[in-house]
């Protein structure tokens, strides 16, 4: 507690009259945050690491509503592990895997809340413009999915930013519409990969939008008769399967490394439009499976700010890093591998390293 009321700057009150619908109070964001700390410690401890399955899922929210909570109390910097070493240094002499486990503690609480805090400020900055926007009492389930899908912001947030302002949250309508929305996916992968991101999560979503930035660079080397024949992408890797029936040549494969590289150097912002599907085929902007997608749809463009280049522009669901950060410009991509899959279609796989 003394740790987190240095970190914050704000004294702990303690006042038992304070409950869990009392969401704003500062005193029950202490208690969420120190609470959901120490079961993470204790979790990780276990051999639980954060993640998106089962166990692993519920120390991974764990530990977001603790940041979550933290933004009500002026933390803006990391400080799980902080708080978490204070967890471990209190219950050591019971608890001895704790200090044995201290370093891998401590680690996965840190790049846990990395990861977390880029999604929750562009999420939360996304959620403000749509009160600021409809100015109603409901957030619509477009809305909520919108928010999942194009910025990886968990229906769990939404609701609770929600709640803190007396804000109803259309759930059911969400719950139809990601089932819809996976539903369309499964059908749209039949016959090519399952599935496109295995995840949200931060090297996934870098990698996703450096798929998108190597295909505009394949479409400039090899030309316009290439398009995606499908794609998935995980932590790893991208696999990319592209129309094009030959070999890529060596020389044309550092001419599509050095399009995606020194676009990620030079620097570019994200930028989201929706138009009617019309106009974005006259307009030119690139996209494969044109007849899945609905009547209104969403435009990706990857653009250098300073000069006004762009990059990629493209038709996709998200989500997408919103510039080339830190993390992008500290990597290479590569492509690593290249094969046929079948005729006129070629498989790449490529990579951050």
């Amino acid at each position: 507690k003394s740790i987190l009321e240095k970190i914050s700057g704000q004294k702990y009150v303690s006042d038992i009259s304070v409950t869990f619908t009392d969401i704003t109070n500062p005193t029950f964001a202490y208690r969420v945050i120190l609470d959901h700390i120490r079961g993470a410690v204790f979790l990780i401890g276990d051999g639980v690491l954060p993640g998106n399955k089962d166990q692993m899922y519920f120390v991974r929210r764990l530990i977001r509503r603790a940041v979550r909570y933290a933004r009500n109390l002026g933390i803006e910097n990391n400080f799980t592990k902080e708080v978490g070493a204070a967890f471990i240094e209190y219950y050591k002499g019971a608890y001895q895997n704790l200090t044995e486990k201290r370093d891998l503690i401590l680690e996965e609480l840190d790049k846990e809340e990395t990861k977390f805090r880029k999604t929750l400020e562009g999420g939360i900055k996304e959620f403000e413009k749509i009160l600021s926007r409809n100015g109603g009492k409901t957030l619509s389930a477009e809305d909520s999915f919108n928010l999942l899908q194009t910025y990886g912001f968990p229906i769990e947030v939404t609701t609770e930013l929600a709640k803190e302002k007396n804000i109803d949250v259309d759930l059911e309508g969400f719950k139809k519409l990601k089932e819809e929305h996976a539903s369309a996916s499964r059908t749209a992968s039949a016959g090519m990969f399952k599935g496109g991101l295995s995840d949200t999560e931060e090297v996934t979503t870098a990698l996703h939008s450096a798929t998108h930035i190597m295909l505009a660079g394949m479409r400039k080397v090899l030309g316009d008769s290439v398009h995606q024949a499908g794609s998935n992408i995980t932590a790893e890797r991208l696999r990319f399967d592209i129309t094009f029936d030959r070999k890529i040549e060596d020389a044309e494969i550092k001419a599509i490394e050095d399009y995606v590289n020194t676009s990620i150097q030079n620097g570019f912002k994200t930028s989201i439009e929706e138009m009617p599907k019309t106009r974005a085929k006259e307009e030119g902007v690139e996209g494969s499976f044109w007849e899945k997608y609905p009547e209104v749809v969403k435009v990706y463009t990857m653009k250098n700010e300073n000069t006004g280049e762009i990059y990629s522009r493209e038709l996709c669901g998200g989500p997408h890093v919103q510039t080339s950060d830190a993390y992008l410009k500290s990597k290479t991509f590569k492509i690593a591998k290249q094969e046929s899959v079948s005729a006129g279609v070629r498989r790449v796989k490529g990579v951050l390293e």
